[in-house]
């Protein structure tokens, strides 16, 4: 019996991930609702550091370019939602010790 070999079509296209719920009720958005996400987060934070120093929140400055979205108590690996709720923005420093 003769075999036809593959035809190749090229590059492998991608579905474009959409927003969605998952099995135990967490949220994940896609990169759009992630943009709309961090722009929320940061505007409630008013740029500054919202992560717990001890009994205080940091509260340094961390702009739209340096700061970061951190999931926060939980990480987005253990079941953290991406909800307003479950993020905090955080500078570079604070965001580095949370995750390591």
């Amino acid at each position: 019996m003769k075999r036809t070999p593959l035809a190749r079509s090229g590059r492998i296209k991608y579905k474009p991930r959409k927003a969605r719920v998952g099995k135990t009720g967490t949220v994940r958005l896609d990169a759009a609702g992630m943009a709309k996400l961090r722009e929320a987060v940061y505007d409630r934070a008013m740029g500054l550091c919202e992560m717990p120093r001890g009994k205080r929140v940091c509260g340094r400055w961390a702009g739209w370019l340096s700061g970061q979205l951190a999931h926060y108590p939980k990480s987005r690996g253990a079941g953290a939602g991406d909800t307003e709720a479950e993020t905090r923005w955080s500078c570079a420093a604070c965001h580095r010790t949370v995750s390591d």
